[in-house]
């Protein structure tokens, strides 16, 4: 039921809050969403305000910046909206 969902997606979070909470290094919480993300690796579309940026994504760094591969070089980026292309694209 979505009530069962919910309660499991809660206790995941909690405890990766309570991680969070104990002051564990920044690098744990990093690699277990790395290892869990979609689109790493692949390419991706990022829009900032009303720029938008196309490269691969490469990964997060330690400070959670978004580590981008475009044609111009590598950027890291702190904040937007990331879009995967649509399946059966890339």
């Amino acid at each position: 039921t979505r009530e069962d969902v919910f309660a499991a997606l809660a206790a995941a979070f909690e405890g990766w809050l309570e991680t969070w909470a104990r002051g564990e290094n920044f690098a744990r919480v990093r690699l277990a969403w790395l290892d869990r993300a979609a689109g790493v690796g692949g390419e991706v579309e990022v829009a900032q305000g009303g720029r938008r940026l196309r490269g691969r994504f490469l990964d997060i760094d330690a400070r959670a910046r978004l580590r981008l591969a475009t044609d111009s070089g590598e950027i890291t980026i702190e904040a937007g909206d990331v879009f995967l292309p649509a399946r059966g694209q890339d």
